[in-house]
């Protein structure tokens, strides 16, 4: 039984002979099906697409803790709290990285996940090409020492007002989720609660 030639519409009459010369020099191996599809994947709606309660703006916010305990870094570790999202700053602005930052955050809580890793890179000094120090050339003491700007920025905005109250903690990222590049950041799973008068 002979399988249809079938026709590529996007490609041009001379890609699509060259194409058709190709494939009469293959031979299928005997005994050998074809990979199955891979299964489509579903997404699931967010929890709610509304706005967040307002009870996570409601009073003074605790700052995050710029450490992760022993016991939470071993939970990410080990899976137990698993990382909902990785999400990479590489190539934005300040502007740009804020609002992803605070929409990834945001997005997190409503689908309830409990742990993001927030690629910033490690930054460095900017040379040009030409200059004596190219890319190939490049010592570690080349490199600034205090990081780059979204390196020094992001750990201010996960303090600050606006990303306060969803955050837990937040610490540098073990090496292979990417060490000095990258943070974990550990999310509340309930808005902090104002403590009541006692009447």
């Amino acid at each position: 039984m002979s399988r249809r030639k079938k026709t590529n519409p996007s490609l041009s009459p001379d890609d699509e002979k060259l194409w058709q010369a190709v494939t009469t020099t293959v031979t299928p191996l005997e005994g050998r099906s074809f990979a199955p599809l891979a299964p489509r994947l579903k997404f699931e709606k967010p929890v709610s697409e509304q706005p967040l309660p307002a009870e996570w703006y409601q009073g003074t916010p605790s700052r995050p803790a710029a450490k992760l305990d022993r016991h939470m870094r071993r939970q990410i570790k080990t899976g137990r709290r698993p990382i909902g999202k990785t999400l990479d700053l590489h190539g934005m602005n300040q502007d740009q990285a804020f609002q992803a930052l605070k929409s990834a955050i945001e997005n997190a809580i409503r689908y309830e996940m409990r742990a993001l890793i927030v690629v910033t890179g490690k930054g460095g000094a900017r040379w040009a090409q030409s200059d004596a120090h190219c890319v190939s050339q490049r010592k570690r003491s080349d490199f600034d020492q205090f990081g780059g700007v979204l390196k020094r920025m992001v750990p201010l905005w996960l303090s600050s007002a606006d990303l306060a109250p969803f955050v837990h903690s937040y610490s540098e990222a073990s090496k292979e989720d990417g060490g000095a590049g990258a943070l974990y950041v550990v999310l509340r799973t309930k808005p902090k609660q104002k403590n009541r008068p006692t009447i």
